[in-house]
């Protein structure tokens, strides 16, 4: 990004006019971000640990993915509405995998809005406890 001249590589993130999924330009959500290397000239330069360490805090203290420890990825650049009911079917599949009746969110950026508006659409009988790490409580533009 830094090395580019122009921000065509920012193509394919392109949504269409009316906000959804360009089909040429698919993107496939895999994995949170864990951490993110910066190589220049085949070089390392820089690594951010983004959860990472949350990860590994979290296991070292007897959670196990997959078992009692979830993430949930999301293209950032749809709708919390739309994200949402993609966290709903997410939870819903986790009590049924795990047994529980609740769930505990950790949330960070617009995780915190994507979590905050699946309470407010499905109530917060799933949910036991949501945290928030960085979420703009009050607007993007006001936290800044």
């Amino acid at each position: 990004m830094k090395t580019s001249l122009s921000d065509s590589f920012l193509d394919a993130l392109i949504l269409n006019t009316d906000g959804t999924e360009d089909p040429s330009r698919p993107i496939a959500i895999g994995d949170i971000v864990r951490k993110a290397t910066v190589h220049l000239l085949g070089q390392e330069i820089f690594t951010s640990h983004v959860f990472d360490n949350m990860i590994t805090d979290l296991t070292t203290a007897g959670y196990t993915e997959g078992t009692d420890l979830f993430v949930f990825p999301y293209d950032w650049r749809f709708s919390s509405a739309k994200s949402a009911q993609l966290l709903k079917d997410k939870i819903d599949n986790i009590l049924i995998q795990t047994g529980k009746s609740k769930v505990d969110i950790i949330s960070h950026s617009m995780g915190g809005i994507v979590a905050k508006k699946y309470i407010a659409d499905n109530g917060p009988d799933k949910v036991d406890q949501l945290f928030f790490l960085g979420t703009p409580q009050i607007g993007a533009p006001k936290a800044f």
